[in-house]
């Protein structure tokens, strides 16, 4: 029996060993996961506890716009602002009903709705009740002084001209996101960087002033001066807006473009029965339509595109000024007959005269004259048809351009006269630059200067990209143009006392299978004054439904627009 109760604590003592052992391999081996394994996970969340980490934001930079009528020459066109907001600590407020009466009857909320937001908080200590709120509403929460509210001032972006150039300009909502226009394209430069806080704080969670503390100071982004003119801009959308509601238009477009520096002046689009909206309030908007740029969109031009087939024939010596062409009612191309607009036969003419009438049959003998890979050349070589003009914004369209092998004969005939070619008001606005300037052909740009830092003016130079066409070319479209105003269909575009080059357009609508019946996109380009030429201005009006020629839609905002320019910059008469 004694040998049978030694086996017996023997048997225990061992297995007590052998446990001992396991238990000392399993803390050492969690205390191996934990000190070694994990040790770079426990140290970051020792150091969150001991340290307060903070991101403190930069001061995004603010937009301006030129103003004559400014001391400084410029206005600010979207700038920053702080506004305050209400939020509330459900768990400190001792009668929510109570409260919830008292509050609503500040801040323009009903009862129910603030009780609400207490009742439901987004998370158990912080729910916000409103924001943005006005002096006088916070003053009166102040006064009733009650437990767990709290005011908390927030940066926002502000744009004070409301919904003026918002297609230019876009937006930033509330989560710091900006979107669409200059907003959106500069957006890395605007915004900054953002500093860092990394303080220590003791036990209660408070920061200690003279501990161990990192701070990375932030970087306010910088400021942008953009070439668009406020007034010339405020001026130029109410005329669009004005005549796209006359004709029942869709929509509308105009560009106004300084020829020699390619600087945007003025920028504007409009959609009918386009509701009043403040870009402070974006969040209420329901069509983002709005939003969009029409000068940066592509279409089939029409007839304006004619004056780019000319200047592209007289350049390549092909035609001459003093040529002559036989006009004979209609051509067939490729076995499809070819007309002009009027259907009409005009005989012998001159190469001012295919202007002045706006004659397809013309453009197209000078497109045949050229050749088709040397038309091609011109348009997207010498022109840059086909491809983005290089402005700031990004989200231009590209247009389209047919190479020699993609289409027939009869394609390429009725490019010439702006069909089957797509283009987008600014490339238009770029290539007539060209004649008007003597030939060069500059990038178009928005941007007139950086502010660095808020202070320093960093200014942006033209581009020059090339010499387009000869300086005798140049002057000799102008011409043509200057005759197209006087003696052909743009005489609505005349502005007394000036000379003033131009072209209309009345393009056709493609549809799948051909062009619709219905519709017409009704366009103008031209540039004043013709002598010393300060404007480009190229206007659409796109589907009026009470006149089907451009001549009556676009031509006449041309001349608003330009007359208002004239006016404005007190560019004199010409002398005679």
């Amino acid at each position: 029996m004694a040998g049978y109760r030694t086996f017996n604590i023997r048997k225990r003592i061992s297995f007590l060993i052998i446990f001992s052992i396991f238990l000392s391999l399993v803390i050492m081996g969690r205390l191996f996961y934990l000190q070694i394994v994990k040790h770079d996970y426990y140290t970051a969340v020792a150091q969150d506890q001991y340290y307060k980490n903070s991101d403190l934001p930069a001061k995004r930079g603010e937009i301006y716009v030129k103003d004559n009528y400014a001391d400084s020459g410029k206005s600010k066109i979207a700038m920053n602002n702080i506004n305050d907001e209400l939020f509330a600590d459900p768990v400190m407020v001792d009668n929510k009903e109570e409260a919830s009466e008292k509050i609503s009857s500040i801040i323009g909320l009903s009862k129910e709705e603030v009780l609400d937001k207490l009742n439901h908080p987004s998370s158990p200590r912080y729910v916000k009740i409103k924001e943005g709120l006005s002096m006088e509403e916070e003053a009166q929460i102040k006064e009733i002084n009650l437990n767990g509210l709290r005011i908390a001032p927030r940066p926002s972006r502000y744009w004070p001209e409301k919904a003026l150039m918002a297609q230019v300009i876009g937006f930033v909502n509330k989560t710091g996101t900006a979107q669409y226009g200059v907003e959106q394209a500069f957006d890395s430069i605007l915004k900054g960087k953002p500093g860092k806080l990394k303080a220590e704080r003791d036990a209660m969670g408070t920061i200690i002033a003279t501990g161990n503390n990192v701070l990375i100071k932030p970087v306010d982004g910088d400021s942008l001066v953009l070439t668009i003119d406020k007034n010339v801009q405020a001026t130029t959308e109410e005329i669009l807006k004005n005549s796209v509601e006359k004709h029942g238009a869709d929509s509308g477009s105009v560009l106004v473009m300084d020829p020699n520096t390619g600087g945007i002046i003025a920028m504007a689009s409009y959609f009918l029965n386009e509701p009043e909206l403040d870009l402070n309030n974006y969040y209420e908007i329901e069509d983002y339509r709005f939003f969009d740029n029409l000068n940066l969109r592509q279409y089939e031009p029409g007839s304006v595109f004619k004056v780019i087939t000319m200047a592209a024939g007289l350049d390549s010596g092909k035609i001459k000024p003093e040529d002559t062409f036989n006009d004979s009612q209609y051509i067939v191309v490729g076995g499809n007959k070819i007309y002009n607009a009027d259907r009409k036969k005009h005989g012998t003419v001159s190469m001012s005269y295919i202007l002045e009438q706006s004659l397809n049959l013309g453009t197209a003998y000078i497109q045949g004259k050229l050749g088709e890979e040397d038309f091609f050349n011109y348009l997207t070589k010498t022109f840059g048809f086909g491809m983005k003009t290089g402005i700031e914004f990004d989200f231009e369209d590209g247009g389209k351009v047919y190479g020699p092998n993609e289409v027939n004969d009869h394609t390429y005939a009725t490019m010439s006269f702006g069909q089957s070619i797509a283009v987008t008001p600014l490339q238009m606005s770029s290539a007539v630059s060209v004649i008007a300037n003597g030939g060069n052909l500059v990038r178009p740009k928005i941007i007139e200067s950086f502010m660095r830092q808020g202070i320093k003016e960093e200014k942006k130079e033209t581009e020059i990209i090339k010499r387009a066409i000869s300086e005798e070319a140049a002057k000799e479209v102008t011409k043509m143009m200057i005759n197209t105003i006087e003696k052909g269909h743009g005489k609505q575009a005349k502005v007394s006392g000036y000379k003033v080059a131009g072209k209309t357009g009345t393009a056709q609508v493609p549809v799948p299978g051909g062009y619709d019946p219905n519709k017409t996109i009704g366009s103008f380009v031209g540039f004043a004054p013709a002598t010393n030429p300060r404007f480009v201005i190229y206007t659409k009006i796109d589907n009026p439904k009470d006149v089907e020629w451009a001549e009556s839609s676009a031509a006449p905002v041309f001349h608003d627009v330009l007359e208002n320019l004239l006016m404005y910059y007190n560019i004199p008469p010409d002398d005679n």
